[in-house]
């Protein structure tokens, strides 16, 4: 056999090995051809009954096994799965058994977390060539069906309850982020008259709303005004002239701070008279 002919073959060697599945390492110091891990991914053919803590009522227990063989090609490890497939269903159920019967049919994710714990690492299979084949299992778990038909009615409550709490979180800090806006906008422009009049250039309701405030400070200030001039003509009257002039001066400080003057006033006292008259 030439040179040539020896590439050649080998390159179709090579070729079939990556059809296969197989894949070759370069010699180690033996000379002995080393292959890497393959591995096949199987679903349960139908689910295991498991049975709950309360009688009548099982668990469905769905599972997915990884197959593995670390020295061979995917055929050999097809060929093993083969052999102890059958053998996995009945070691899978042997183990998480008795799991089932710790938990409420209605708590399967519990259930499944104590069973996933409990098949956790795998196990392996011996064969006749002392070939170990490896499996490593997880299981998803669901409620009975009839449980799970009971609780979708209370599930969608629950998840209508907890929309309306976030709906109302969200309306909540939206009116807060609002009124501090707002706020924030009244304290730097005040009420004085002017504006007033700007918001109506701005929004209607916000010309409202800044009347209606300029308002409420007038006669909020005439009622105070008023009961700062009804003190200082007590304290005349008793001979309290110090006092007098101390709440004179508060009078006239006050206004000047407010913006107010008699005719103002004269306005808020005939407003706040009428208010009373009605009341």
């Amino acid at each position: 056999m030439t040179e040539e002919t020896k590439k050649r073959r080998g390159f179709w060697k090579k070729l079939w090995d990556k059809v296969v599945g197989r894949d070759e390492r370069e010699p180690g110091p033996s000379g002995r051809v080393q292959f890497l891990e393959v591995i096949e991914h199987r679903e349960a053919e139908g689910p295991l009954s498991i049975p709950s803590c309360a009688e009548g009522f099982d668990f469905s227990v769905q599972y997915h096994v990884v197959w593995s063989l670390n020295d061979g090609t995917y055929d050999d490890l097809l060929k093993r799965i083969g052999w102890h497939e059958e053998n996995l269903r009945h070691d899978i159920l042997e183990r998480i058994w008795s799991i089932g019967r710790d938990f409420y049919p209605h708590d399967p994710s519990s259930a499944e977390q104590r069973m996933n714990e409990r098949l956790r690492g795998g196990w392996c299979y011996d064969t006749a060539d002392q070939k170990k084949v490896r499996c490593e299992v997880r299981v998803r778990v669901n409620s009975d069906a009839r449980i799970a038909e009971k609780q979708q009615g209370h599930y969608e409550q629950l998840v209508a309850m907890d929309c309306d709490h976030m709906l109302k979180l969200r309306r909540m800090a939206n009116v807060r982020c609002e009124l501090e806006g707002w706020q924030q906008v009244v304290e730097d422009f005040g009420s004085a008259i002017a504006v007033v009049h700007a918001a109506r250039l701005v929004d209607p309701e916000v010309a409202v709303v800044f009347a209606n405030l300029a308002e409420e400070r007038k006669k909020s200030a005439a009622s105070l005004v008023n009961v700062l001039h009804t003190a200082t003509r007590d304290h005349l009257q008793v001979g309290l002239y110090e006092f007098a002039n101390a709440y004179d001066l508060a009078v006239r400080s006050f206004m000047q701070q407010q913006g107010l003057s008699a005719g103002t006033l004269a306005d808020a006292f005939e407003a706040t008279a009428q208010n009373s008259n009605q009341d």
